[in-house]
């Protein structure tokens, strides 16, 4: 039995992807696409799972600092505003590149040796 399917130039379809990158990073990546031109940050909600995605994070890490009290608070649930999250990444950005300053130490006095 033959194979009817087309190959070669003429293939159109989309190759499977392996690096099991799945629904929530592909729909991440939509949601977040500035070509689309039209969409308002503003009206761009994200799903959990789909900011651990965007970030990077695994699971564990990812609903560690869901939670954490500097990241923004969910809309109805389990869904973040787009605007709400670039702006939270603006401060992470910048804390990063803040210069930090060390609190200065008065120097340390010697002990003198006591007589017995």
């Amino acid at each position: 039995m033959e194979d009817d399917r087309p190959t070669g130039e003429g293939d159109t379809r989309p190759e499977h992807d392996a690096g099991g990158g799945g629904p929530a990073l592909a729909h991440a990546d939509r949601a977040v696409d500035a070509s689309d031109g039209d969409e308002n940050p503003r009206h761009s909600f994200l799903t959990a799972l789909e900011v651990i995605a965007r970030y990077g994070w695994g699971r564990t890490k990812g609903y560690r600092l869901l939670r954490s009290h500097d990241f923004p608070r969910p809309i109805g649930g389990d869904r973040y505003r787009l605007d709400a999250l670039m702006a939270w990444e603006d401060r992470q950005l910048t804390a990063a590149l803040k210069p930090t300053t060390l609190a200065v130490l008065p120097p340390r006095r010697r002990r003198t040796a006591r007589s017995a």
